[in-house]
C-alpha cells in the first residue's frame, strides 16, 4: 500500500482508514455527513483537527493506526470529511 498511497485522494484514503469509525461513530468518532457531531468547534478547529488526525487523540490512533499514510494524505483525508458537513472546503 505505500507505493500507492501517493496516488490516493483524500476520498481513497478516508475510504481506507478513516470511514471504519467515522462511519459509524466508533467510539465517539465524529461521523461523517453528521454536522451535529461537528459542531461546537473553535474557529481554529481545522489546525487542531489534522494535528490530531496526524498524531491521535483520545481513542483515535495517529493517522487512524496507519502510518503508512503521509501526514498530507491525513489532512487531505480529514478534508474530505469536512467537506461532507460544510459546504466549501476548509481555508489553507
Amino acid at each position: 500500500m505505500i507505493e500507492e498511497a501517493s496516488t490516493y485522494s483524500g476520498a481513497d484514503a478516508y475510504e481506507q482508514v478513516c470511514a471504519r469509525c467515522h462511519e459509524q461513530g466508533v467510539n465517539g468518532a465524529p461521523r461523517t455527513g453528521v454536522a451535529e457531531d461537528w459542531a461546537g468547534r473553535s474557529p481554529l478547529w481545522e489546525a487542531v483537527l489534522f494535528e490530531h488526525a496526524k498524531k491521535g487523540y483520545k481513542d483515535m490512533p495517529a493517522k487512524g493506526g496507519e502510518e503508512w499514510l503521509s501526514d498530507d494524505m491525513v489532512e487531505k483525508a480529514a478534508e474530505h470529511m469536512l467537506r461532507q458537513v460544510t459546504r466549501e472546503p476548509p481555508p489553507d
